[in-house]
């Protein structure tokens, strides 16, 4: 579905990725591990157009995309929620929802996506009058989540999505990948907690420094010696 091939990307002249590629196929949960700084986000912001390689390329559906916007983007299929959530707190619930239907012009499709979004959060059906901005943690990253789902992605791109939650509702996050995962999704995942995304994910690949240091399934990666030493205290 996506192929990332050998891109540098830079900040004022100065890269932040050198040399990364990676692969995403249909119906898996793919993760990005690496420590702040690594260049995780610098890699989803390349994807979705918010910055540009230099070099390389980033294919999807076989479609070059380096090079295109990021509302060129999402019409293609690809969606791109940040580590901040970006919720408009002052609107309800419902209203958020429909804000990220905004590349979708049928109404009726609209409809059908709300309906699908109600379906895999019941929460958000039970809140969907309620202004975003007094929910919990919790409940904003699922807000963020099915805004992001409103254009109907074949790919969902999720930026540190248990970010700032207590440990019960980290649990409640990578709960809601698993679902999608489920429900037939494709995730691209970038998450901290590497022991619990690693338990959700089909494949991980691991950034240093802004380069690609190893690759495999996340059951070999859960083995592997990087993971095991810098981020699971083995």
């Amino acid at each position: 579905m996506l192929e990332v091939r050998n891109i540098e990307v830079r900040y004022g002249g100065v890269p932040a990725l050198h040399d990364v590629s990676c692969e995403v196929r249909e119906r898996e949960v793919v993760n990005i591990l690496g420590a702040n700084g690594a260049g995780k986000s610098t890699l989803l912001k390349a994807i979705i157009g918010l910055l540009h390689p230099t070099r390389g390329s980033i294919t999807f559906r076989g479609c070059e995309i380096s090079r295109l916007s990021p509302p060129d983007i999402i019409q293609l299929g690809i969606t791109y929620i940040p580590e901040d959530r970006r919720i408009f707190s002052p609107l309800t619930v419902e209203d958020n929802l429909k804000l990220g239907a905004y590349v979708v012009s049928d109404g009726q499709h609209i409809a059908e996506q709300m309906a699908e979004v109600y379906r895999l959060f019941p929460r958000l059906r039970e809140r969907r009058k309620q202004l975003a901005g007094t929910m919990s943690g919790g409940e904003q990253q699922m807000l963020a989540i099915g805004r992001g789902l409103m254009s109907r992605p074949s790919l969902l791109m999720l930026d540190e999505p248990s970010i700032g939650l207590m440990p019960k509702l980290v649990s409640e996050v990578m709960d809601t990948v698993a679902k999608l995962k489920t429900e037939g999704y494709t995730v691209l995942l970038v998450e901290q907690k590497v022991q619990e995304s690693l338990e959700v994910s089909d494949q991980a690949y691991i950034l240093q420094t802004g380069r690609t240091v190893a690759h495999g399934s996340a059951r070999e990666m859960a083995q592997n010696e990087i993971v095991k030493r810098s981020y699971l205290s083995l």
